[in-house]
């Protein structure tokens, strides 16, 4: 598929075949099972045999309930396209379904503005439930399933705090796309053309040692937000050239959970061996000047290891995990909004400063 996509009249973008949600999220794993038991065990998580929702093929499935999203572990039982993508990127996201009220209209319309038509509309089943879907594919191997339903039934208000259960997880927040330096703008044209998705964030965060460029997208009612970062110049291989190394090309980098207390989730998965990234002193020394924080919630958030942003609309709190899957690729970030409606871009660039300052006084550099 050429990288090239030509806008859409506003009068193709504008109908009964928005984008109304996250539908689910497919990872193809080498183990579905032992896959399933680490979200089981680490969030505690609700899990159910499952599959794919597609029976045409040779796999193994295990769902997992991410409050209002479920994600589906699948492995292979033999040769095939789950093997293959194992293979070559690792455990990972491969699917990232949609939700959407019109199926044939949202299918033709991401076709027409570039995307691959991988699958036709057509009803699959989904355990015992029988769905309309169709499959279009991106710039690289993730993929986009559109599933059709009920307006009445989508866009449903993030779950409450009271209704977490034991593993503080309220829903899916955002997913974050690495892709290859010099591939953004055509990244950003395919989702504003292909699912009428608007820019809601963009910048260039750099420090004296690396840089990424990124942009913020979302549809038109707020329910999927997506990240996507690519590798700037800079003196040293950023983090994002490093997950496309790893990954053997463009995907998910991460996958963020909203928690509704963030500092009380993190202890508990820490517990259950989550391993998180460590936050250095000097961040937490830079925030009282940096946003004004008060020095007893600092104190709380500097042991959680629990980064902190402010925009003109609330709190940030977002804290990372080391990588989940076999390879240095994807980790879960876990996030707690407080009226914020940013990503916490002030928080990238004074976290990198600070582990940069740390690897200079421990490295004399």
């Amino acid at each position: 598929m050429s990288p090239e996509f030509a806008p859409l009249s506003a009068t193709m973008l504008v109908g009964a075949d928005h984008v109304l949600g996250f539908h689910h999220i497919e990872q193809y794993v080498g183990n579905a099972d032992q896959a399933a038991r680490f979200y089981s065990s680490t969030f505690g998580l609700p899990l159910s045999e499952g599959s794919s929702p597609d029976t045409a093929r040779d796999v193994t499935s295990v769902v997992i309930t991410l409050g209002d999203v479920e994600m589906i572990l699948s492995a292979a039982v033999k040769s095939g396209p789950v093997a293959d993508h194992v293979h070559a990127h690792g455990d990972g996201i491969k699917d990232l379904a949609l939700s959407v009220s019109d199926l044939e209209s949202a299918f033709e319309r991401a076709v027409k503005a570039g995307a691959t038509p991988l699958e036709e509309p057509r009803e699959v089943t989904h355990g015992t439930r029988r769905m309309r879907r169709a499959t279009v594919g991106t710039l690289c191997d993730l993929v986009h399933s559109l599933i059709e339903v009920n307006v009445s039934d989508a866009g449903r208000a993030v779950p409450t705090d009271s209704g977490a259960g034991k593993s503080g997880i309220l829903t899916v927040d955002h997913l974050a796309l690495a892709v290859e330096q010099g591939t953004l703008a055509a990244w950003r044209a395919f989702y504003e053309s292909a699912f009428a998705f608007t820019v809601t964030h963009e910048e260039t965060t750099a420090t004296q040692r690396s840089a990424m460029r990124s942009v913020v997208l979302q549809n038109a009612i707020g329910t999927v937000k997506l990240t996507i970062l690519e590798p700037a110049e800079g003196p040293r291989r950023s983090q994002i050239q490093d997950f496309l190394t790893h990954h053997n090309g463009a995907g998910v980098q991460h996958l963020a959970l909203r928690c509704g207390d963030i500092v009380r989730s993190v202890a508990e998965f820490r517990a259950r061996g989550l391993e998180f990234l460590n936050v250095p002193d000097s961040y937490y020394e830079m925030l009282p000047g940096r946003i004004g924080a008060r020095v007893p919630a600092i104190r709380e958030l500097q042991h959680a290891h629990v980064l902190l942003d402010r925009d003109e609309w609330g709190e940030l709190l977002q804290t990372f995990s080391k990588p989940v899957t076999g390879r240095p690729t994807m980790f879960i970030e876990l996030v707690e909004r407080n009226g914020a409606k940013g990503f916490g871009s002030g928080n990238i660039r004074a976290l990198f400063e600070a582990m940069e300052r740390e690897q200079s006084a421990q490295t004399g550099w």
